[in-house]
């Protein structure tokens, strides 16, 4: 299972090791010993150690091993995530190719794009020993959603607002993927 955390700079914030602690969760990862493995750079070794820090102040057992350099044995999984990059740059070309020309100033559009295709990855990619994808793995059962291509317009229904203002309640967007914990579509649209 993969996970995309955007962030502005590759220092280590305590906000990126608590969003870290939160995805081991997710995975189950609680009562046995969590081995974490990350390279030995300076930003990610200060990350591993608030990761570490948080985990067991939580009552959570967890250790550090970091990876030997041009060793790919212990990231061997991690390293395999590298799809992700080569996924988002598929899903951003594809809008590309829809509007004819190149998309300029999109770093957010580029996030999402990395964010749905971990996403997708996660629910569709099967894994070839388990036979399984990773979610199903997880879950225990196959993902079913309906989903839409990356980019699409789409169309967004607002909740009933109390103002008469005459405003739409329909408003138009690109569907960007879906949210991780409740499965809802996330549309980017212009705001007024």
């Amino acid at each position: 299972m993969g996970k995309i955390i955007p962030t502005a700079s590759k220092s280590a914030t305590r906000n990126l090791a608590e969003e870290i602690v939160k995805f081991s969760m997710e995975l189950q990862y609680l009562e046995h010993d969590v081995e974490f493995v990350m390279d030995g750079g300076p930003s990610t070794i200060a990350l591993l150690g608030m990761v570490i820090s948080i985990r067991q102040r939580m009552g959570f057992k967890a250790t550090k091993l970091l990876g030997k350099p041009h060793c790919k044995g212990r990231t061997a999984k991690v390293e395999r995530f590298q799809t992700v990059r080569n996924q988002a740059t598929a899903l951003v070309c594809h809008i590309e190719d829809a509007i004819n020309g190149a998309l300029a100033g999109t770093h957010g559009l580029r996030a999402y794009a990395l964010s749905h295709a971990v996403w997708l990855l996660n629910r569709f990619h099967c894994h070839r020993a388990l036979q399984s994808t990773p979610s199903k793995t997880l879950t225990g059962r196959e993902y079913t959603g309906s989903i839409v291509p990356f980019g699409e317009f789409v169309f967004g229904f607002r909740k009933p607002l109390k103002r008469k203002d005459g405003s739409s309640q329909w408003f138009g967007g690109i569907w960007i993927g879906k949210e991780e914990s409740t499965d809802m579509n996330v549309i980017l649209c212009k705001t007024d």
